[in-house]
């Protein structure tokens, strides 16, 4: 198994173009992590308890395109986050390119992609999923 504090991330909505795409990352030291590549408007990512924040994309060699693309931050800190660790949403335009360009900007910064499940499984370990819940999720997966 996995350190369970190893930054993971993976797409949390409908694989292709639409309106929004949510990407998922979880692990210790997220908070760190988003700020090499996020634009926090404010404060950012901080140990108060969920918040929902504003930032814009900062990735350096993703083109002048994507520069000022506005993203939503759903943010849960430390032990308090649904997988018992700190969790982050980002919620963007649902364009592949920019989804893909996304992930691997968290991959090339420590993260590595999450595998089927893992999340929850994250929260379960945890205590934060109840067994009949896990097993669906595990059903599924399978």
């Amino acid at each position: 198994m996995h350190d369970p504090d190893e930054v993971i991330v993976a797409l949390a909505s409908a694989a292709g173009s639409g309106a929004r795409a949510v990407v998922r990352l979880s692990g210790a030291g997220l908070d760190a992590l988003l700020g090499t590549w996020l634009r926090f408007d404010g404060a950012g990512p901080g140990p108060a308890g969920p918040s929902r924040l504003t930032a814009r994309l900062a990735i350096a060699d993703a083109g002048k395109e994507w520069a000022d693309i506005p993203v939503t931050v759903l943010w849960w800190p430390g032990p308090g986050g649904p997988p018992g660790g700190p969790l982050a949403e980002l919620h963007l335009p649902a364009a592949p390119l920019l989804v893909e360009r996304v992930i691997t900007a968290a991959c090339e910064r420590g993260a590595r992609t999450a595998r089927g499940g893992e999340l929850r499984l994250r929260g379960w370990l945890a205590g934060r999923l109840a067994r009949a819940a896990a097993g669906a999720v595990l059903a599924v997966v399978a």
